[in-house]
């Protein structure tokens, strides 16, 4: 089963928040060192995902998994701060990760316009226009 990338982006996420606002927490965790072992595996894991080749046929599952590359990439770029003595190695499967999530995009992209016009947009945008937002608002 591969990652959660949008899990792993918002531990990370939540890592920096707690770093910054309450560090000696983390003195207590003894972090980063404590985790080391973790990350080394986790690096291990992404690089692995990140070397697969896209064979999705489904335009949302090229989606998706675009998506999910984009959020293993920022969440790297958020640990490198924390993990120095795995820096280069982060970064290297970061821009893997990243290179990956752009071959997704493409392909989805080439994909979509060779299926032509998604056949609810018109739906979708006609809905949009009907209903004024700011309307809403107005009173307040």
């Amino acid at each position: 089963m591969p990652l959660d990338g949008g899990a792993l982006l918002e531990w990370a996420s939540l890592t920096a928040l707690v770093a910054e606002n309450e560090p000696r927490y983390f003195r207590q965790l003894k972090f980063p060192e404590s985790f080391v072992g973790n990350v080394a595996q986790l690096l291990t894991i992404i690089d692995d995902e990140a070397s697969l080749e896209p064979g999705w046929e489904d335009l949302d599952d090229l989606a998706n998994e675009s998506q999910r590359m984009s959020n293993l990439a920022k969440a790297l770029d958020i640990l490198e701060g924390f993990f120095t003595s795995f820096k280069e190695q982060i970064q290297q499967t970061a821009e893997r990760v990243a290179i990956q999530s752009h071959r997704l995009q493409s392909a989805y992209q080439s994909r979509s316009d060779e299926e032509g016009p998604d056949e609810y947009k018109d739906e979708i945008s006609a809905t949009s226009r009907a209903f004024d937002v700011e309307s809403l608002f107005v009173d307040l």
